[in-house]
């Protein structure tokens, strides 16, 4: 058991860390102006793209965190 929390705690730790690095790369993008001028908008449309950006990122997440609960309700049974 405690080997499969392992794997997946690495897993999402790898995972965490590309998100954060695109987390930081992509607020160099804010166009500060558009901000002000038009706020809800324009975030609405940075925030979809920063979620397109990492989609990958995040199906992996979710297709770990499947499967971790797929192998520790194999060990229960």
């Amino acid at each position: 058991m405690a080997k499969i929390v392992k794997g997946y705690l690495d897993k999402i730790s790898n995972l965490q860390t590309k998100i954060d690095k695109e987390a930081d790369e992509i607020l160099t993008y804010i166009d500060i102006d558009n901000v002000l001028a038009n706020p809800q908008p324009y975030m609405t449309e940075f925030s979809r793209q920063f979620f397109e950006s990492i989609r990958d990122e995040l199906l992996e997440a979710i297709k770990a965190g499947e499967d971790k609960a797929n192998k520790i309700m194999d060990n229960i049974e």
